[in-house]
């Protein structure tokens, strides 16, 4: 019997490499941010990333880490609103301002 998931795993990118695409995305969008369905469509165009529930999974993910911020709503293509979300500062060794935060309150605290 096969394990069908080596053979597919190639062709899904992992978590970490879809919030790297998804920040670069958000961040080359500026103050202005963009929505879900620009992120899913830059997705497709710059990384072939076609899945829906492999890109808008992630955002929570990223905004719970600090990763990314909600900054209003838009319209989108079904013309229901949708959060407008933009990239927030990352260090140079790619953790976020809030995840450095909560080490330092777990180690300070001990949680």
């Amino acid at each position: 019997m096969e394990d069908t998931s080596f053979e597919a795993e190639p062709s899904a990118p992992r978590k970490s490499i879809l919030h790297d695409y998804i920040w670069s995305i958000l961040s080359s969008a500026g103050d202005s941010g963009m929505i879900s369905d620009e992120v899913r469509a830059e997705m497709l165009i710059r990384f072939g990333v076609r899945s829906y529930s492999s890109t808008t999974a992630r955002f929570k993910e990223m905004y719970d880490r600090g990763l990314i911020d909600y900054v209003g709503r838009r319209r989108g293509l079904s013309r229901r609103t949708q959060r407008v979300m933009v990239a927030l500062p990352r260090r140079a060794d790619g953790f976020s301002l809030k995840e450095i935060d909560r080490a330092i309150a777990q180690i300070k605290y001990k949680v």
